[in-house]
């Protein structure tokens, strides 16, 4: 079972949208966890079915309330949140230390300000910068969202798969300012071994 958490002020449910249905065309079962889920559905399918991935909203309470002290992930998915206090960078640091070795850690690098860890993650950047390690050109959303998904350099996957940089065009639904939700929610993909 892979435990992929995802926080940030905004954005968290539309990349578990993205995740979630990604996975389902794939053929893979996930449960989602969260402020807007009825948890008691996710975790009967988790007590009685092989699920293989659990997608965990984390709101700004479950990091400051301690909420997920117990929880190992093996991906987290930070957007970026409003409050960059001192307690709450701290908090997020502790996050971060809950990763799995070998694990990976996927933020915007437009929004997300960089955290010293001792954990032996991978880290991946996203964003609309030109060292961001997956990026988007040619965004478009007149009549749908348009863009190239450019990842930049070369990535390893759960599977020890190599994936080589590369682009490929996306028409979906939604607007220019869901680009990282995508953006995310891709890179996120292709390290679980989703081809895209």
């Amino acid at each position: 079972m892979i435990l992929i958490g995802i926080m940030g002020s905004k954005g968290k449910s539309r990349i578990i949208d993205i995740l979630k249905e990604e996975l389902y065309k794939n053929g893979k079962e996930s449960v989602v966890i969260g402020t807007h889920d009825d948890s008691a559905d996710a975790f009967e399918k988790l007590l009685f079915k092989e699920v293989e991935y659990v997608l965990i909203s984390i709101s700004r309470e479950d990091l400051l309330e301690d909420r997920l002290n117990n929880i190992s992930f093996n991906v987290i998915i930070n957007i970026g949140y409003i409050d960059e206090s001192n307690l709450f960078r701290n908090k997020v640091k502790e996050l971060l230390d809950r990763i799995n070795e070998n694990g990976y850690y996927i933020f915007n690098a437009d929004n997300v300000p960089a955290i010293d860890t001792d954990t032996e993650f991978y880290p991946l950047s996203f964003g609309l910068n030109d060292k961001a390690t997956v990026t988007a050109t040619s965004i478009d959303d007149l009549t749908c969202l348009c863009f190239s998904f450019c990842l930049q350099r070369t990535i390893v996957t759960f599977e020890k798969e190599v994936i080589q940089p590369f682009e490929k065009l996306y028409q979906v639904s939604g607007k220019y300012s869901e680009i990282y939700y995508y953006l995310a929610a891709l890179t996120c993909m292709l390290i679980i071994g989703i081809k895209l």
